[in-house]
């Protein structure tokens, strides 16, 4: 184009062509379009040609101007075309210098929103106590702002997390199969808690992989104490998420987050019952050691009535179980009938 050929040594027509909407329309005398001088130097030849090959003779009168023009008007014509378009020229550039600045000033505007949102949900967790890593996972140098509002610096402030299709079917899966084994943990026995607790390892690892999170102190043992504390520092960690995903507009979150954390409670209500029932059976054994250091065990009606609060649903079947588990400890077997 002619633009690109006038540039010198400019690397790419990109540049060059923003060069030339920058430069002062008095310097584009160059840049204008190859349409422009053919009509100067077409009313050029034609004048020449006409004044050259023509019999008459210069006359400063009155008669003599008009006459030039008779004999002129094609040239004088052709010229006078030049000048709107010389004024054409002007406009277009000029608008073209007006878009481009109009352009550099939103792109100005997206790169200072993108600064001071990502300044704002900094503070607003700072403030918020979310991702913290006391209740929940730790928020590391802030990098789940990148996965939580990926498209930010192209000045798409809606919060769009990187999760693929796959990823949400993956924690779909595993939140799935951890409530379904959670759900059959039997309390008399806590059977098939170790299955448990390996879902919950690997749900935890997908999470903290996917949202760059790092793990405080994660459990150790297996017990139904230790696995609440788990699942309940995923579940506060996914509603940290659900809150720093919509921290400007409470209905711009992701909705994932705050299903996940809703079916994980299905799990916590499960394990619950499990734990109740151990607090219930221990409850029991203190009452029953401290009674035969006194030599007689009796409940009060406030120790009996929290014991069958712990028992919770089917008491009746737990009591029978726990009567026949401690057939052959008479203290023990004593406190358990006055429930």
């Amino acid at each position: 184009s002619v633009i690109t050929a006038h540039c010198g040594l400019i690397n790419t027509t990109a540049d060059c062509r923003q060069m030339w909407q920058n430069r002062p329309i008095g310097k584009l005398k160059r840049r204008w379009p190859k349409t422009l001088d053919h009509y100067m130097i077409t009313a050029l030849l034609v004048a020449t040609t006409g004044y050259l090959r023509s019999p008459v003779e210069p006359e400063w009168t009155l008669t003599g101007f008009n006459n030039f023009v008779a004999l002129f008007k094609l040239p004088i014509g052709l010229a006078s075309i030049a000048i709107p378009l010389a004024a054409l020229v002007a406009s277009h550039h000029r608008s073209i210098q007006t878009a481009s600045q109009i352009i550099s000033q939103q792109e100005q505007n997206t790169f200072s929103n993108y600064v001071k949102h990502r300044e704002y949900f900094s503070k607003f967790i700072d403030e918020e106590g979310l991702l913290n890593g006391k209740s929940s996972f730790k928020a590391v140098n802030k990098k789940v702002y990148d996965i939580l509002f990926p498209f930010a610096a192209q000045g798409d402030l809606n919060s769009s997390p990187l999760l693929n299709e796959d990823d949400v079917e993956r924690i779909d899966e595993l939140i799935s199969y951890t409530v379904r084994a959670a759900q059959q943990v039997d309390w008399a026995t806590t059977d098939n808690i170790e299955d448990l607790k390996d879902l919950i390892d690997e749900l935890r690892s997908e999470i903290q992989v996917l949202f760059s999170l790092e793990v405080i102190d994660p459990y150790n043992g297996i017990s139904i104490e230790n696995i609440l504390y788990e699942i309940m520092k995923i579940r506060t960690t996914l509603q940290h998420l659900s809150s720093a995903s919509s921290f400007l507009d409470p209905y711009s979150g992701d909705e994932h987050f705050e299903e996940w954390s809703h079916e994980l409670s299905k799990a916590n209500s499960a394990l619950k019952t499990v734990r109740n029932f151990e607090l219930a059976e221990e409850r029991l054994k203190d009452i029953s050691n401290s009674g035969a250091r006194n030599g007689v065990v009796i409940l009060n009606e406030a120790q009996a009535k929290n014991i069958r609060d712990l028992l919770g649903e089917n008491s009746s079947i737990k009591i029978k179980f726990l009567t026949k588990k401690y057939e052959n400890n008479q203290r023990l077997l004593k406190a358990i009938r006055q429930l």
